[in-house]
């Protein structure tokens, strides 16, 4: 997910950053086609490795918002490979695909989980019911009470089936907690992705020299950060190719930094264009997005809808044109210090961490809607002005920097709470009308049903348009009925008189449910209900919000009513310590996962809301005792982290039982799920139906917190140990962790290069050979890839002290009977019936792999590797003049600094700037990313080489470029504005 409403925002403020996908023509069914528009040139500019985050498309592909829903599994699993390739012939990457499809993920990443998918279970019971009640047709009985039409009344309309609700089965859809790791669905789809994979790599030509890596559920890790930690240890090689361009295809906003993160020059995401929203587009998703209205749609729509859905068109985000934005945007124009374009951007993504993110709540006073990445980076210029350091280095933080940018943003905080307070009063007494109106319109709608169905030819008992024109909906829902009201209804018989009471009952009811579904609460009352708003509690605008904050968000109603005066004012000051650390250690967490890898897999922020700003005051004493080795009085000169023992990942039924609720049980096996509804299993407290919902201030459904008991995972994982040897073997098998596998050609150079790495290893060091778990190290300059490769098959037998071979091909076919992957389990694979006839034993080499073995696992340097070719910039002189322009009135109106001094400062940097890019033009390389017709890429790049290298500690690499006459009268030029 990453930071909320982040990509709109960047699009929006960054216009030139997206660019759309070119796609040729082809047929999907025709592989002559497909194969020869792989193998045309690519009108995108040339691409050397695509990296598909696997959960963006699965979704989507399984249960589409836009089109009829498949309607087996084996069809959803098409849907998956036919998207997975039109992402390949649009991207048509020539060296490296990586299928990464999220495994088990860091306790952090499982809380948000686990959030999503009990809320997702919740609405969806809730669902079912109002479908249901709308289905059912109600009339008056005697009493003037509601009933259904065979008398039942509202209240008695019974719930659903518990058992079809507890399989999942709601509405009929299917259950897409299924995409989580350890159950059948995604056993079945990592099947038939090897199967596929494997039929492509020996049968379509454009394939024959392509490395594919996948790593599937059974692998540790979210998807993206696999991507990542692979693109690192790549580059951790010395043999590694600097101007390898890189394409990463996902949905989640985070993608942006931790491609920013990896300070590659040529890198661009791939992602549908969530920006086309034309009439036409709109009517047809809002048509097909309900199950309802979907069901209603005869098979030419359906087909019509499905292929407008497979049409949909995509965008690059091209991270080359970001840096260009940002090396303008981040630099504060100060003429004292040097600027280190490469430090700047890790802390502008550190500095994003405090508007939340998928680990972290956002902090109340920082959020990307309010502005919240503006009043940040200003504050940092104002930072870089006064103090010349940065917060981060390699991943790590400086806390005494920290303390002093946290300190001046908490001086605004009082001012920014007060005001969101005040705007969202506000907005909610809007709200409140339009749902009045809303009320409104459904009593009429109530009306006229009723009408219909008494006698139309009674003139007595039929309430008209003309009569019910006299009695305004705001007289029957705020019960101010006037004498003129009261004599009409006089007028009528008694019946129509409880009529009109039960009618005006409704609007009040109405009212009420419609605002229960938007989350908000009723006039007069901060809690109604399960849906509550904390913030309400609060009242930012009113004195002492900061200790009602934590009394309202940290303590439960019991402990504020128990506890005397004096001693919650002692525990809301330990608490106001506890949550500051915990944040600062999710931070340094979330730097470390973003920058090097997953320092912890057991840690996990506590709490469901963020500190205020102003409780990070002593943030060089809050961390001192919890960080690396540093002593105290050298803390404020050194960048480090937090601590954290040493921890493993868990196991996939474990996870499953820690994120999903008992509506999706029947994704695990029996004698495991079961353990969610007994009473006695020791954890069904983890698994509730019902839980409050804290809305924190916020409007959109979406948006609110769910409150929902720990999860102890010790606890939880000696719970399951208990089950397990109770499992067949099969079940088992799911609950494993296994490494990646690397599929090539036979005949390619990878293959050949790996082979014969693999059999003169293995024969050279015989007694080293531990059957098929022999593991070899490589490095780029010998196969390309960086990392350790081996058989999944042992090819080779020992005989005594000699390795004797028993295969007579290295290359062996995933249908092989000696196979680590059976026939029979591949071959159960639906696709064996379209694709079987056309293998050949043979020609894929499958191998193991493992990208970050323990001599990986050490902190990179995080910037520009020398020697790349720069892209041709693509901002113009305009665009960097409305950058300026937005610059100097932010400052202005931010800060009391002279308008004279921001001229000054920016018209040396719109000259540093502009001879710079001017002279950083380069042919670019056979597989980096080439210029293209509408769109190009930018570096600032001889900076690296001429500035840096003068300028004392720089942690940039320096770079190498070509520099001809006007480069070196830029240098003069560069070299005078940095002293």
């Amino acid at each position: 997910m990453g930071v909320p409403a982040f990509f709109a925002w960047l699009a929006k403020k960054y216009p030139k950053i997206v660019s759309p996908v070119i796609e040729e023509e082809y047929s999907y069914d025709n592989e002559e086609e497909k194969a020869a528009a792989y193998q045309n040139a690519n009108k995108n500019g040339e691409l050397d490795n695509l990296y598909l985050d696997m959960n963006g498309l699965i979704h989507p592909s399984t249960h589409p918002e836009d089109r009829p829903p498949p309607e087996t599994e084996e069809e959803m699993i098409q849907e998956v490979l036919k998207y997975t390739e039109r992402m390949i012939l649009m991207s048509k990457p020539r060296n490296l695909l990586y299928l990464a499809i999220d495994g088990v993920a860091p306790k952090a990443k499982l809380k948000q989980q686990r959030s999503r998918r009990f809320r997702s279970a919740q609405e969806s019971y809730q669902s079912y019911l109002k479908n249901m009640s709308s289905e059912l047709s109600f009339q008056l009985n005697e009493n003037g009470k509601i009933v259904q039409s065979d008398g039942v009344s509202e209240e008695e309309i019974a719930t659903p089936d518990e058992e079809i609700f507890e399989r999942g089965v709601v509405n009929g859809k299917w259950d897409s907690n299924a995409i989580t790791p350890g159950t059948q669905f995604m056993h079945k789809l990592a099947i038939c992705l090897r199967y596929w994979v494997t039929y492509k790599l020996g049968n379509d030509p454009a394939w024959k020299n392509l490395k594919v890596i996948l790593s599937d559920s059974n692998v540790p890790g979210e998807g993206e950060h696999k991507i990542m930690n692979f693109i690192r240890n790549q580059r951790k090689d010395a043999s590694y190719n600097n101007n390898t361009s890189h394409c990463v295809y996902g949905l989640d906003a985070d993608l942006v930094f931790l491609a920013l993160a990896s300070h590659e020059p040529h890198f661009k995401i791939l992602r549908e264009d969530v920006f086309l929203h034309t009439v036409e587009g709109s009517k047809k998703f809002n048509k097909a997005k309900k199950p309802e209205a979907m069901e209603k749609l005869d098979d030419a729509e359906k087909a019509e809808l499905i292929a407008k859905s497979s049409k949909k068109p995509f965008l690059w985000l091209h991270i080359s044109v970001l840096r260009e934005y940002l090396s303008i945007e981040l630099n504060p124009g100060s003429l004292n210090n040097f600027f280190d374009f490469e430090r700047a951007i890790d802390d502008w993504i550190f500095m994003c961490f405090f508007c939340g993110n998928d680990f972290l709540p956002h902090l109340p006073s920082l959020s990307i809607r309010e502005q919240g990445l503006e009043l940040l980076l200003n504050e940092w210029k104002l930072l870089q002005k006064s103090q010349g350091q940065y917060l981060t280095r390699n991943g790590n933080i400086n806390f005494h920097i920290l303390e002093k940018f946290l300190a001046a943003l908490a001086k605004k905080e009082p001012q920014i709470l007060k005001k969101s307070a005040l705007e969202a009063k506000s907005k909610a007494e809007y709200f409140k009308k339009s749902i009045q109106n809303k009320a409104e319109q459904a009593w009429n709608y109530h009306k006229s049903q009723y009408a219909r169905d008494q006698n139309t030819n009674s003139e007595e008992m039929a309430i008209t348009n003309d009569e019910a024109d006299e009695y305004t909906p705001a007289q029957k829902l705020q019960k101010t009925e006037t004498n003129d009201v009261v004599a009409a209804m006089k007028k009528k018989t008694a019946n129509v008189k409880s009529q009109n009471m039960e009618k005006m009952n409704f609007i009040n009811a109405e009212t009420k449910k419609l605002l229960a579904e938007r989350f908000y609460d009723l006039p007069g009352s901060a809690e109604e209900g399960n849906v509550f708003d904390s913030h309400k509690l609060v009242e930012f605008d009113r004195p002492g919000y900061e200790e009602r904050y934590y009394k309202n968000k940290f303590f439960t109603r019991f402990e504020t009513d128990v506890l005397s005066e004096e001693v919650l004012k002692a525990a809301i000051e330990e608490k106001k310590q506890n949550v500051a650390r915990e944040y600062l250690k999710g931070v340094s967490w979330v730097l470390k996962y973003y920058y090097d890898y997953c320092v912890s897999w057991d840690w996990s922020y506590p709490y469901n809301h963020g500190p205020l700003l102003v409780d990070f005051r002593d943030t060089v004493k809050l961390v001192e005792d919890h960080v690396l080795e540093i002593p105290a009085k050298k803390l404020s000169k050194q960048y480090t982290t937090f601590k954290h023992k040493e921890s493993y990942p868990i196991l996939p039924y474990e996870q499953l039982m820690s994120v999903m609720p008992s509506s999706s049980g029947h994704t695990l096996p029996d004698k495991v799920s079961s353990l969610m509804t007994d009473k006695n299993s020791g954890i069904v407290e983890y698994f509730p139906k019902d839980f409050p919902i804290d809305m924190a201030g916020a409007n959109m459904s979406w948006l609110g917190i769910p409150i929902l008991p720990d999860v102890d995972t010790k606890h939880l994982v000696n719970t399951l140990k208990k089950v397990y040897p109770s499992l067949s073997q099969k079940e088992m098998d799911l609950n494993v962790h296994k490494n990646s596998i690397i599929m090539v050609n036979k005949d390619s150079t990878f293959a050949k290069d790996a082979g014969h790495i693999l059999k003169r290893t293995m024969f050279k060091k015989p007694n080293k050979v531990e059957g098929n778990q022999f593991k070899v190290s490589t490095r780029c300059a010998n196969t390309s890839i960086n990392g350790s490769l081996w058989y999944l098959l042992d090819p080779y037998k020992r005989v005594g002290n000699r390795l004797s071979t028993i295969v007579k091909n290295d290359v062996f076919h995933p249908l092989h009977p000696e196979s680590s992957e059976t026939a029979e389990n591949l071959k159960s694979c639906f696709l064996h019936k379209k694709y079987g006839s056309k293998f050949k034993i043979g020609d894929v080499l499958w191998l193991g792999y493992d990208d970050h073995p323990k001599d990986l696992m050490v902190a990179g340097k995080n910037n520009l590797l020398p020697n790349f070719k720069a892209n041709v910039p693509v901002l113009n002189k305009k665009d960097t003049d409305e950058l300026y322009d937005r610059r100097r009135q932010a400052s202005y109106n931010s800060h009391s600094f002279g308008m004279q001094r921001n001229r000054m400062n920016d018209r040396a940097l719109d000259d540093f700037l502009k001879h710079t890019m001017a002279n950083n033009i380069v042919d670019s390389g056979k597989y980096m990313a080439t210029p293209y017709t509408n769109r190009y890429g930018g570096y600032k790049a001889f900076i690296q080489k001429n500035v840096s290298s003068r300028m004392p500690g720089n942690g940039s690499r320096s770079h190498t470029s070509n520099l001809g006459k006007n480069a070196a009268s830029s240098l003069n030029k560069v070299s005078r504005f940095a002293k």
